[in-house]
């Protein structure tokens, strides 16, 4: 990839660092933090193999990361294809962290199962006091064990890419 140098930045930078922004929303197998406050993440994945009775994922785990967000509440919705509520969760600032002259950033690394009522495109979006900072989309696919292939559905997720 070539990257080209702009001479003078096209935004206001100190005004986009103090607005409330997404920084990151992944899915992932594994996650851990160290004693320095660091996070691991390992199997990050767009896509979830679910069994057709349960209809309920296997436990994987949500990272989000946000800036300026210490003033209120966070909450992350997964909607389903259709547009309704699949699970919702809200998260407090006790996470948050902030140094003068610095972006504040708040981190929200949980382990979750959700309902998965029907396959498709699911919408994770994560709002800030009410306002949408973002999301991520999460395909849900039915399906049964495939030896040939090894796809255990409920434990494989894998990332399209």
């Amino acid at each position: 990839m070539e990257m080209t140098v702009a001479q003078k930045a096209q935004i206001n930078i100190a005004e986009e660092l103090g607005k409330p922004r997404l920084v990151a929303l992944l899915f992932c197998d594994y996650l851990d933090r160290t004693k320095e406050g660091k996070s691991n993440l390992a199997g990050a994945f767009d896509i979830i193999y679910v069994d057709p009775e349960r209809k309920r994922t296997s436990p994987f785990f949500l990272f989000v990361r946000t800036a300026e967000t210490g003033s209120g509440p966070l909450q992350v919705t997964f909607f389903d294809p259709n547009g309704a509520v699949a699970a919702a969760a809200t998260f407090k600032a006790a996470h948050y962290t902030s140094t003068p002259g610095r972006p504040g950033h708040m981190q929200v690394l949980a382990r979750i199962q959700i309902d998965t009522p029907i396959e498709g495109v699911y919408w994770v979006d994560v709002s800030h006091n009410g306002q949408t900072l973002g999301g991520a989309a999460l395909t849900v696919e039915f399906g049964k064990q495939d030896e040939q292939n090894g796809i255990d559905i409920g434990t494989t997720a894998r990332n399209r890419d």
